[in-house]
């Protein structure tokens, strides 16, 4: 069954901000974490990282960046990801890739749809940083 359990993910970040990451207090904007927390208690929301990042082409900030204006920018990725994976979930874009995967790998439907997506997503950015994807192909090796 899937967990769907109420969480807000800004205050999960918020929250995350004010432990410190070090003994200096030094603190940090853990949002890739705090996506992957959220996602365990509500397995329909998706994860947010690198990955996904790159293959939305999701705008990313400077070092520079102070962290309300990043975590703004973030926040608004995050919707927008929230906003395609329904979509794309509403219109069957990748049914048969679900399909085939739940098959191929034999995981029930307590593995959100939504997870799928995300290891698609992951898997296909690996592909691409290593190399593999060329001329419009994957050399699978």
């Amino acid at each position: 069954m899937k967990q769907t359990h109420d969480v807000d993910l800004e205050i999960a970040v918020r929250n995350l901000y004010e432990v410190p990451t070090n003994s200096t207090g030094k603190q940090s904007l853990q949002f890739s974490f705090a996506t992957k927390m959220v996602h365990m208690l509500n397995t329909r929301l998706p994860v947010y990282d690198d990955m996904v990042e790159s293959f939305f082409h999701l705008p990313f900030g400077s070092p520079k960046e102070k962290m309300e204006a990043k975590l703004k920018r973030l926040l608004r990725s995050y919707r927008f990801l929230e906003k395609e994976y329904d979509r794309v979930l509403k219109e069957g874009l990748l049914e048969p890739a679900i399909t085939t995967f739940r098959k191929r790998f034999n995981v029930g439907n307590n593995y959100a749809d939504e997870k799928i997506i995300d290891t698609l997503i992951w898997k296909f950015v690996s592909f691409a940083r290593s190399g593999a994807i060329r001329d419009g192909t994957i050399l699978y090796h």
